[in-house]
């Protein structure tokens, strides 16, 4: 789906617009270098921040959920600690990947039970943009499993956390609409990121392949030098690569923000 938003054509148009991009061999800089660039980007861009471009089925653990689709990733389960729900707390759990569009289903495993406990999914409260999940009884007060109970006051009374027991199936990423709409910076940034790995290729012409930083031209007793790069570290488009990078980083302190959510506290 990112495919047909972020395409060599809107990164030259958007980011590259007007640049006499081209190899050593002075060939103009091909739509195959770009996509290639696109490609990377978009794969370092979800590891790095943990989210999907493109929605994507998400399992949570290795144990079937009923009604959970088939899951495209999957991840292992969640430690549950019995205190989660201390300090107002309640079970808070950060999901392996975001952003959460929709949960299908989401239980608890515990010692002696051979499936999760399905818990209903109005006690499953996430915020949009989030990779969180906060745990709380919502309109309906009862479990799949009657015996949960008295295995969970067990284990709390232990206070032993119990290895991958959270179990969640849900969907995540953004959608071609979030891109274009209330979540576009996402796809800004994208094409400056892109743009900056194009710029770089970009900018090693025929002089700064071969290490020349000036050129002389002598005629009839008289010279004329021509200085290339006023430093030799520097690319032909060093001041706008560094104006995206920039552009990014600023980016990203709203980006990381916004996935904590809104706090309130009493004084």
């Amino acid at each position: 789906m990112l495919d047909a938003l972020l395409t060599p054509s809107y990164v030259r148009e958007n980011y590259l617009r007007g640049l006499p991009l081209e190899g050593p061999d002075g060939s103009p800089l091909p739509d195959g270098v770009i996509a290639q660039r696109i490609r990377g980007v978009a794969a370092w861009f979800e590891r790095k921040y943990g989210v999907r471009l493109s929605p994507t089925q998400i399992k949570v653990g290795r144990l079937p959920l009923p009604g959970e689709p088939e899951p495209e990733e999957v991840y292992p389960g969640i430690d549950f600690h019995p205190d989660g729900n201390l300090d107002h707390r309640h079970h808070l759990l950060r999901l392996p990947v975001g952003p959460i569009r929709r949960i299908h289903a989401f239980g608890l495993w515990l010692p002696g039970m051979d499936r999760p406990a399905l818990f209903p999914l109005d006690w499953a409260h996430y915020a949009p943009r989030s990779h969180t999940v906060r745990v709380y009884p919502g309109r309906g007060l009862t479990f799949g499993i009657p015996a949960l109970a008295g295995v969970y006051a067990s284990l709390v009374s232990l206070g032993k956390p119990v290895p991958h027991a959270w179990h969640f199936s849900y969907e995540a990423g953004y959608t071609p609409e979030d891109l274009l709409d209330r979540d576009y910076d996402i796809l800004d940034a994208l094409g400056k990121l892109v743009a900056v790995e194009v710029l770089v290729p970009g900018s090693v012409d025929a002089d700064l392949a071969e290490g020349v930083a000036s050129r002389s031209v002598s005629v009839d007793g008289l010279s004329q030098s021509i200085q290339l790069l006023q430093n030799p570290n520097a690319l032909k488009y060093q001041a706008l690569i560094n104006q995206y990078i920039q552009d990014v980083r600023e980016w990203e302190k709203t980006f990381w923000a916004r996935q904590k959510g809104v706090r309130l506290g009493v004084i």
